[in-house]
Parts: structure tokens; C-alpha cells; sequence
């Protein structure tokens, strides 16, 4: 039985170990989008602090997610296309001015003050920063797969 579960365990080790040097950002991506449904799940039984204490803890997972995958994408075009690391990291900066400058926009239209609309607000950062991940995934998918051999 001990055999049976160690060859077991082993298989499903290999797959993992397998892909380590593949393009991680399909996973990064993935992790984002489950936290984002997970965000919302039964979010209309909640009350708004539960609600803002639950977006708090997805959008510092995301963001770590984010990073990762920026720090990933910037990795491959340092070795693959270092002329592209330059522009990526601009795209970025523009990016991140622009997310915190929408969401303060659209925020006003969710009213002033109160959990709600911070919660509002966080909801569409949320959702900014997952596509974003989704973005860097593209931008990195041809540099990884050239740079991992």
C-alpha cells in the first residue's frame, strides 16, 4: 500500500516538475481570475466591511500575482528583446497612472464616502489588475517560450 501511494504521489509530482520552466504566467492569470470569483462569490449576503475586508485580502493576492508576472515579463525581455524592457517599462508606469486615475474618476460615480463605494472602487481595480496579468501573458508568451531551451 505505502508503494501504491508513493508512486502515486510521484506521479503527480512529475507533471509539476516537468513544466517548472515553462511560462508561469498562464498560472499567475488563472490564480487571478479564481480570486476574483472568489471575491464575489456570495457577495450579495455580505455586509459592506465583510465585503471590503474580503476585496482587501484579493487585491494584495493579485498584486502579488501582478508583480510576479511583471518581474517574469521583464526577466524575458531583458534576455530575449532587451529594446522591448525599456518600452514595457513605460507601458507600465503609463498603466499604473492611468488605473489610479480611472478608478478615482469612476469611483465618483459611485458616490462619496462609505464602505460601498470604496468597495466600488476596489471591485474595478480588481478586475483592472487581472487583465493586466492577462496583458503580460500575451506581451511574455513568445519571449518565454524562446527563452526557455
Amino acid at each position: 500500500m505505502r508503494v501504491l501511494f508513493f508512486f502515486l504521489a510521484l506521479s503527480l509530482l512529475l507533471p509539476a516538475a516537468a513544466g517548472a520552466d515553462d511560462n508561469p504566467l498562464p498560472g499567475y492569470e488563472s490564480q487571478a481570475r479564481a480570486i476574483q470569483k472568489e471575491c464575489f462569490a456570495g457577495w450579495e449576503v455580505l455586509s459592506p466591511m465583510e465585503a471590503r475586508e474580503r476585496l482587501e485580502k484579493g487585491l494584495a493576492e493579485v498584486d502579488r500575482l501582478l508583480n510576479a508576472a511583471y518581474k517574469e515579463t521583464m526577466k524575458n525581455c531583458r534576455a530575449k528583446e532587451p529594446a522591448l524592457e525599456k518600452l514595457l517599462r513605460q507601458d507600465q508606469r503609463a498603466w499604473l497612472k492611468f488605473v489610479s486615475e480611472y478608478v478615482q474618476e469612476a469611483a465618483l460615480g459611485f458616490g462619496e464616502g462609505g464602505t460601498v463605494y470604496l468597495n466600488m472602487a476596489s471591485s474595478l481595480k480588481l478586475s483592472l489588475w487581472t487583465e493586466r496579468i492577462a496583458y503580460l501573458r500575451i506581451v511574455n508568451r513568445g519571449l518565454a517560450e524562446e527563452t526557455v531551451q
